[in-house]
C-alpha cells in the first residue's frame, strides 16, 4: 500500500509541476477561477519513458509539453483527455521523418466525457485549467498569458562566445544541441578551445558549456582537464556529460579506469532518456564490463538506443543475433536493415556482409558492393577494407587492383589493422601500386604492432630476408615469437627453425622440437617434416636434447608427405632407399624423388633431380647418421625454409579471414577513442577480431613511402566523411 501511494505521488508530479509554475507567474494579479480536468496517461509512458522526470529537450519532454500546451489552452472540465496508446510512437516517427514535423496534438489525444474512470492500463493525472466562460473552448485572457509563459522556452541570454561555442563544438547526439552538431574528429580545436573556455567560465557557470569545453579539451588530448569539465557538468545535472565521463572511466584517459563508475554514469544518461546512455549500457552488458555479461539486457538496451534515434543500437543488436549459438542470421538481417535505414554505417556494412555470404538472404554480390560503398562513403573503415578485398580478388566485380589499393589505403590510414596488413602485401607484390619493400615494411609494422598475426609473420620474414629493412635475425625471431604466442602454426614452425640452427636466438633443439610438434598438431605439413627430420638425424642427441629414431622419423615424414610437404619427399625417399625405419624399397625411393622433382620450390626440385641422376651410393652420406646432419640433409631444410618464407610473403597475409564474419563494433578490449564507442574497433569500441574495425587512431600519411603510387587522395568519397562513429 505504501509503495502504491509512492507511485501515485510520483505520477501526479506532472500536474504539480505545472501548478507550481503557474502560481508564481500570476504574481499579485487576481487569480482566475480554475477547474480540474482528468488526463489518462498510458502505463508504458510512465514506466519506460521517464515521464515523471524527463531530460530537458528529450523527445518525451517535448511530447509532454506539446500535450500540456494543448490541454492548458483548450482544457474543458467536461472532457476527459486520454493520451492514445500509440501517441508517443506517432510523435517520434513524425520527428524522425526525412522531413520532420510536429503532429497535431488532437491526433495524439482521445477526448471522452468527464466522469469516467481511466482505462485499466492508464494512470490518472489531474491538471488545473481555466474555468470556462461561454463556449467550452473560450479562454480567459489572463490565463492565456499564464499558459503561454508556462510552456514558452525562454533561453538564457547568451554572450558572443556561447553561440560560437555551440557552432564549433556541439555534439550531434545531444538533445540540447543547436543545429546539427560537429562530429568529434571534425572539431577545430584551435578555433573552439578559447571560445568554449570563455563560454564555460562565464558567470554564473552553465553546465552545457562546461560539457562543450570538456569535449574540446578531449579533442585536444587534454584528457585530465576534459574529465574535470565533464565532472562539473555532470554534477550540475547535464546527463550528456555523465556519458562522456563514463567513457573516460572505461578507457582510463584522464582518470583511473573504473568500470563500475562508468556503469553508474551511463545509467544516469539512460535515466535521463539519452540514446547514448542506452547504448553505453548495452555495450557494458554485452561485454560484461562493469555489469554482468547478459545477452538479454544488452539486447534490451541496444534496441532502446535504436528506438531513441541512435541506429547503431540496431546494428549492435544485429551483431548479438549474429553471435548467437547457433547464429540467428534472420534476426540479424532484420535489425541490420533497420540500422541501415536509420543511417548507421555499421548497419549498411552488415547488410553488405549478409548479401556477400548469402546469410538469411539470397547471395547478391552487386548488392553487397552497393551496401559496402554506402558505409565506406560514410567513413567506415571496415567497409572500405571489405570493398577493397572485393576489388582486389575480383569477387562479383572485375578485379581492379588500383581501386583496391585506394580503398585499402583509406581504411589503413584510419588504422584498420587488417587493411594495413593487406596494403603491406600489395606494396610487397606491386599489386595496384608500385612495388616498394620499404612501404610494405612500414604498413606491416603498424599492423604487427596492433597484433595482426599475419603481419607479424610478414614483418619477421622481411627482417629475415633483409627486404625493405636491414637484415636482423634477432628481430625476426622476436616477431615470430609474438605470432607463435597467438597460436599461429607457421610462426611456431619458423621459430623452431631458428632455434634448431641457432640463428637470431640461442641454439636449442629441445625447444625447437617442442615448437615443431605444436605446429604439427595444428596440421602444418612443414612442421611434421621438421619433426621427422629431427628424429632421422638425431639432432641434439649429443647434447642430451635429441633422439635418433628412424621408425618415428618415417611416421612423421609419411604424415608430412600426405599433407603436401615437398621436403619430406626427399627425406622419406632416402629412408626407403636405405631401409631405415621402413622396409628397403629402392623403387619407392625413386618414385618419391620423381615426385619431388616437380616441386614448386626450385631448391627441392633441384635436389630431387640430383638424387635421381647420381648413383645414390656415391652421394656423401653417413651410413647411420648420429648427432650431426649429412651434407644433403644439412642443405635441404634451410633452403626449403627460405622457399616457404618467400611463398608466404608472395601469397600475402591471410587477413581476408577477418572478412568471413559479419561486421561489428564491439571489442572486449574497450579500445575506443574520443567522443565515440568502437570498436571498435575503429574503433572506438572496436569489434572482436573476427568482425570489425580496430581502434581509430591517426597514423602518419604524409610520408611518401606510406602512400600507394598514383592514389588520388583528394577524392571525397575516399575518406572525406567522418572516420568516427560518434555516440557522445
Amino acid at each position: 500500500m505504501v509503495g502504491a501511494r509512492k507511485v501515485c505521488s510520483v505520477l501526479t508530479s506532472f500536474a504539480f509541476l505545472l501548478q507550481t509554475l503557474i502560481l508564481p507567474l500570476a504574481g499579485n494579479a487576481q487569480t482566475p477561477k480554475r477547474s480540474q480536468v482528468l488526463v489518462c496517461v498510458p502505463q508504458d509512458l510512465v514506466t519506460k519513458e521517464w515521464w515523471t522526470y524527463p531530460y530537458p529537450g528529450s523527445e518525451i519532454d517535448v511530447f509532454k509539453k506539446l500535450l500540456a500546451n494543448y490541454i492548458l489552452a483548450h482544457g474543458d472540465p467536461r472532457v476527459q483527455y486520454r493520451i492514445k496508446a500509440d501517441a508517443f510512437e506517432t510523435f517520434k516517427r513524425a520527428r524522425r521523418a526525412s522531413a520532420p514535423y510536429t503532429p497535431d496534438s488532437r491526433s495524439l489525444l482521445e477526448e471522452v466525457s468527464a466522469g469516467q474512470t481511466c482505462p485499466p492500463a492508464n494512470y490518472p493525472n489531474t491538471l488545473e485549467v481555466p474555468a470556462k466562460q461561454g463556449s467550452p473552448n473560450s479562454l480567459d485572457p489572463v490565463v492565456t498569458g499564464i499558459a503561454a509563459a508556462v510552456l514558452a522556452e525562454t533561453p538564457t541570454r547568451k554572450d558572443g562566445a556561447q553561440p560560437t561555442c555551440d557552432q564549433l563544438a556541439d555534439n550531434p547526439y545531444d538533445p540540447q544541441k543547436v543545429g546539427r552538431g560537429v562530429p568529434f574528429d571534425q572539431i577545430n580545436v584551435g578555433e573552439a578551445l578559447p571560445v568554449c573556455e570563455q563560454a564555460a567560465k562565464r558567470q554564473p557557470p552553465q553546465a552545457r558549456y562546461q560539457f562543450l569545453y570538456g569535449r574540446v579539451l578531449e579533442a585536444a588530448n587534454r584528457h585530465a582537464d576534459a574529465a574535470q569539465e565533464y565532472s562539473r557538468a555532470e554534477q550540475a545535472g547535464y546527463a550528456m556529460a555523465a556519458c562522456n565521463l563514463g567513457r573516460l572511466y572505461i578507457t582510463g584517459q584522464g582518470v583511473s579506469s573504473d568500470l563500475q563508475k562508468a556503469a553508474n554514469l551511463y545509467r544516469k544518461g539512460a535515466n535521463a532518456g539519452l540514446a547514448v546512455g542506452f547504448y553505453g549500457l548495452g555495450q557494458l552488458y554485452d561485454l560484461g564490463k562493469g555489469a554482468p555479461k547478459d545477452w538479454g539486457e544488452a539486447a534490451k538496451w541496444y534496441q532502446k538506443a535504436g528506438d531513441a534515434g541512435y541506429p547503431d543500437g540496431y546494428a549492435d543488436l544485429a551483431h548479438l543475433y549474429a553471435r548467437s549459438n547457433p547464429p540467428n542470421h534472420g534476426e540479424a538481417f532484420k535489425w541490420s536493415q533497420k540500422a541501415a535505414q536509420g543511417g548507421s554505417a555499421w548497419g549498411s556494412s552488415q547488410l553488405g556482409w549478409h548479401y556477400q555470404y548469402g546469410a538469411a538472404v539470397n547471395k547478391d554480390l552487386v548488392s553487397a558492393k552497393s551496401w559496402y560503398e554506402r558505409a565506406a562513403n560514410q567513413g567506415l573503415a571496415d567497409a572500405m577494407y571489405r570493398l577493397g578485398l572485393m576489388y582486389r580478388i575480383g569477387e562479383g566485380i572485375p578485379s581492379a587492383p588500383a581501386t583496391a589499393a585506394q580503398w585499402m589505403y583509406q581504411a589503413a590510414k584510419r588504422s584498420h589493422h587488417f587493411a594495413e596488413a593487406e596494403l603491406g602485401n600489395m606494396f610487397y607484390n606491386g599489386q595496384g601500386t608500385q612495388k616498394d619493400d620499404q612501404a610494405a615494411f612500414g604498413w606491416y609494422l603498424l599492423a604487427a604492432q596492433a597484433g595482426i598475426v599475419q603481419a607479424q609473420n610478414s614483418l619477421a620474414a622481411l627482417y629475415e630476408l633483409g627486404q625493405g629493412v636491414a637484415k636482423n635475425e634477432i628481430k625476426a625471431v622476436t616477431w615470430y615469437r609474438a605470432a607463435a604466442a597467438q597460436g599461429d602454426a607457421y610462426a611456431m614452425y619458423q621459430l623452431g627453425l631458428h632455434l634448431r640452427r641457432g640463428s637470431g636466438v640461442a641454439w636449442s633443439e629441445a625447444e625447437a622440437m617442442d615448437w615443431f610438434k605444436k605446429a604439427a598438431a595444428k596440421g602444418l605439413a612443414e612442421a611434421e617434416w621438421a619433426v621427422g627430420y629431427g628424429y632421422k638425424e638425431g639432432l641434439g642427441e649429443s647434447a642430451g636434447q635429441g633422439k635418433q629414431d628412424f621408425h618415428l622419423a618415417a611416421e612423421w615424414l609419411a604424415r608430412a608427405v600426405q599433407h603436401g610437404s615437398d621436403a619430406a619427399l626427399i627425406e622419406l625417399a632416402w629412408l626407403y632407399y636405405k631401409g631405415w625405419g621402413v622396409e628397403r624399397d629402392p623403387q619407392r625411393a625413386q618414385s618419391l624423388y620423381r615426385q619431388a622433382s616437380n616441386s614448386r620450390y626450385p631448391n627441392v626440385a633441384a635436389m630431387a633431380k640430383l638424387m635421381l641422376q647420381e648413383d645414390t651410393d656415391t652421394v656423401t652420406r653417413q651410413t647411420r647418421p648420429s648427432g650431426s646432419s649429412s651434407e644433403t640433409s644439412d642443405w635441404v631444410p634451410w633452403v626449403v625454409g627460405g622457399g616457404i618464407l618467400l611463398a608466404y610473403l608472395m601469397s600475402g597475409p591471410s587477413s581476408r579471414q577477418s572478412a568471413s564474419a559479419p561486421p561489428s563494433s564491439t571489442d572486449s578490449s574497450f579500445s575506443y577513442s574520443s567522443d565515440s564507442y568502437s570498436s571498435g574497433n575503429d574503433t572506438s569500441w572496436s569489434s572482436s577480431a573476427s568482425y570489425s574495425e580496430p581502434s581509430y587512431r591517426q597514423v602518419r600519411d604524409s610520408s611518401s613511402f606510406m602512400t600507394p603510387n598514383g592514389l588520388d587522395l583528394s577524392n571525397p568519397t575516399h575518406g572525406g566523411a567522418s572516420t568516427h562513429r560518434e555516440r557522445q
